[in-house]
């Protein structure tokens, strides 16, 4: 599974860990930064059949933009292609 959220400890920056269930335990890989400012409204949705992650979240440090970027799952870590941005804030 992949969590996101927005780490308040680190200014408030959108932030994704991959965690992984054993039977009634969830064992938490490395947190990954999805976005280096700060980001509001994190969520992810999966798309089984690329087996990708999508985080879409609002970045503040871009004029309150919606932003989308692509999560590859590998192990316990992921990692992140390009932001795809909306037109407006």
């Amino acid at each position: 599974m992949v969590v996101v959220y927005n780490d308040d400890a680190n200014s408030g920056k959108g932030t994704a860990v991959v965690g992984t269930v054993s039977g009634t335990s969830i064992s938490f890989g490395t947190e990954v930064q999805v976005d280096s400012s700060a980001s509001q409204y994190c969520k992810a949705v999966y798309d089984s059949e690329n087996q990708k992650v999508v985080v879409i979240y609002t970045d503040v440090g871009n004029s309150y933009r919606g932003t989308a970027r692509v999560g590859t799952v590998s192990g316990t870590s992921i990692s992140f292609g390009s932001e795809a941005l909306s037109t407006s804030g």
